[in-house]
């Protein structure tokens, strides 16, 4: 994908077209048509900020983003990420100090009565956020916070000015996430009666307009945890309510499941088992066998999947006990990571990541390269001008950092995801392909991958180097070729953009996601006799030691690469170094409400715990084996990975019958 001021322009005007939405309904409160219409253009840029709320309104994520900004708008983007970082960690004074510094330095209560400024609207918005968070921590009056909400979403909200927030309101509107979000942290602020009706609007707008997996788990679970503590407040009375409101959490928890998030699950799972209780009327009693005195860990064996789940294919009784067992798991793992497992704010929301200073990228990789300044500004622009941005003493134009970002071997798209391309539809196929990657669906794969690589620019070195990392993928995890030409196939690939040499050698370096995702992919092998695999291992490490202090901003890659890095440390009977990689991931996981990584984790730390005890090495941990593994066998489940939860009933029948 392309975010440069042409191809985002183009990748935009896709979207907004495919989906039959009109430029207002985009741009309303944040731009005027005539302004979207030079961005689809090409003809103006503007920040990754505004980028992602106008992608936001077509209902599309920046999470899975790699994004390339100039150090000015870097430094802001820093800035916003440590208040937010400062508020999740409820470090409240120093996130309101930080705030108020944010806003007189960048001038945006000035900076917001200007028409054309487009980024102040979005960091009016951001600033009024943090602020109602931190003076609703603080136990400021009702008023005031639900004041500080609704100026927060009338920013970019213009139909909700004069406060109508009934379902006409939402008819033929367009909202993103941090949008929504702060609609329905309003609601707790209204009258009940009021804020049941916006809720209720809520629930249903986003029913109809988040096709997204990732962007809907972001708020459909909080908007149905928060209509039932209204509809709490305003009486819940009958049957149909509980019903409905039981469908609903039941919907809810899916769409975390979908997306592997978990964004107030434990919230939910309470609300689901008070909910089938309520449902149960007059024979309330039958629900004391799965009450206080519940077995959880011993109703956790090779059964679980087909005795109790979460929908309406089990008795109420079992989808009780589902949520019974997943809450407390999830608890204890909460409890153990120190972590909070109920949900208290919403800064979740801006968490951004894998956003990079262009000047410091170009800096770094030149020298990777051992690039002279006159060789990399030769027929494109001045050393003085090379020299300058590096400095961060002036800014370049855009076009000249794409042909110096080329020569570099980095796409020339300052925001990208895997592919390079402004066609949404490919960009949909791709997200399928990634499905049939992981459920191990080879054949469906491949046969996408063909129809996708006819439709892309095979010309771009980036292009070329995703499909032939995948395409070596398929051939290793199908059994068609062995783990030695496999790690062959992945260094010529990683060849398109970067010398393997350069890429391991003990230097400074910046490598892509897509460059990286070929170091994971060689670790993947387990050839720990192979040179490449303690290559990529070292390189890897030296370059994630340093991001461990701000790494909520890194933690997508840090897992994706690092779990592997753990995993040979482990191999290696370097067992300290193991854990506290995995550990890392292990809390981060649950820090940030990212379910996949976090049974893997566990199970390395496990295996670690039992080579300590079979070398007779002093034990750091007093872990159950049998209920760690039951823990993973869960989480598993939770995020429906039934080859991961075969692997782990596998070990526990191993373990049981040893």
């Amino acid at each position: 994908m392309m975010y440069d001021s042409i191809e985002f322009g183009r990748y935009l005007n896709s979207l907004r077209e495919k989906s039959n939405i009109s430029m207002a309904a985009v741009c309303d409160g944040i731009c005027n048509t005539s302004t979207l219409s030079r961005i689809e253009n090409g003809k103006k840029e503007v920040s990754k900020l505004v980028q992602d709320r106008l992608l936001g309104r077509l209902g599309v994520t920046s999470e899975n983003f790699e994004n390339m900004v100039f150090c000015d708008e870097y430094d802001r983007w820093k800035l916003m990420q440590e208040i937010v970082k400062l508020v999740q960690h409820e470090e409240m004074d120093r996130a309101s100090a930080l705030l108020d510094k944010m806003e007189k330095d960048l001038s945006i209560k000035k900076r917001r009565g200007i028409g054309d400024d487009l980024d102040a609207i979005l960091e009016m918005q951001f600033y009024l956020c943090m602020k109602a968070q931190i003076r609703c921590y603080q136990n400021a009056d009702g008023k005031e916070v639900g004041d500080l909400y609704y100026e927060a979403l009338t920013q970019t909200i213009t139909i909700l000015k004069g406060k109508n927030v009934g379902k006409s309101a939402f008819e033929g509107r367009y909202f993103s996430v941090e949008e929504i979000n702060l609609i329905i942290e309003y609601c707790r602020y209204m009258p009940v009666a009021k804020g049941l009706v916006c809720i209720r609007a809520v629930v249903e707008f986003i029913d109809e307009r988040f096709t997204n997996k990732l962007a809907k788990a972001k708020v459909y679970p909080k908007a149905i945890y928060y209509l039932y503590l209204l509809e709490k407040r305003n009486g819940l009375d009958s049957q149909i309510k509980y019903k409905r409101l039981l469908k609903q959490a039941t919907e809810a928890i899916e769409c975390l499941r979908d997306a592997l998030r978990s964004y107030y699950l434990c919230e939910l799972l309470d609300m689901k088992m008070e909910l089938i209780k309520c449902c149960a009327g007059s024979e309330i009693s039958e629900w004391e066998s799965v009450g206080a005195d519940f077995d959880i860990m011993g109703h956790i064996d090779t059964d679980f999947e087909d005795r109790y789940g979460n929908t309406d294919e089990y008795s109420p009784e079992s989808q009780y006990a589902w949520c019974r067992i997943n809450r407390y798991v999830l608890e204890e793992l909460y409890q153990r990571a120190g972590v909070k497992h109920y949900m208290c704010e919403s800064s979740y929301i801006y968490v951004d990541t894998e956003v990079y200073c262009i000047e410091e990228i170009i800096r770094t990789r030149r020298k990777m390269l051992g690039m002279s300044l006159s060789k990399l500004s030769a027929g494109i622009c001045s050393e003085r001008t090379v020299s300058r941005m590096e400095k961060k003493a002036s800014k370049t134009q855009r076009p000249i950092i794409h042909r110096l970002f080329v020569r570099l071997g980095l796409s020339g798209e300052l925001n990208r995801i895997e592919i390079i391309s402004s066609d949404a539809e490919v960009h949909e196929m791709f997200y399928q392909l990634r499905v049939h990657l992981n459920n191990r669906e080879y054949c469906k794969a491949e046969e996408l991958l063909n129809i996708i690589a006819a439709r892309v620019d095979m010309g771009i070195a980036q292009n070329k180097q995703v499909f032939a990392r995948i395409r070596a993928s398929i051939l290793y995890y199908s059994g068609k070729i062995d783990g030695r030409k496999y790690i062959d196939l992945i260094k010529e690939a990683l060849e398109y953009t970067l010398p393997y040499s350069v890429a391991v050698a003990d230097i400074s370096k910046y490598m892509t996601n897509e460059e990286l995702a070929c170091f994971q992919n060689i670790m993947g092998t387990k050839l720990h006799n192979e040179t490449e695999v303690r290559q990529c291992c070292n390189t890897l490490l030296m370059m994630y030691q340093s991001r461990e202090d701000a790494i909520s901003n890194y933690f997508d890659m840090y897992a994706f690469v690092m779990r592997l890095v753990a995993s040979y440390m482990g191999d290696c009977g370097l067992y300290d170094d193991s854990d506290e990689k995995d550990n890392i991931i292990f809390v981060n996981s649950l820090f940030n409400r990212k379910m996949s990584p976090i049974a893997g984790s566990l199970y390395d730390m496990l295996w670690n715990d039992l080579r300590r005890k079979d070398k007779k090495i002093a034990m750091h941990r007093s872990i159950a084996y049998s209920d760690e593994l039951k823990k993973c066998m869960i989480l598993s489940t939770l995020i429906r990975r039934k080859e991961k939860f075969q692997f782990y009933c596998e070990k526990l029948k191993n373990h049981t019958e040893g």
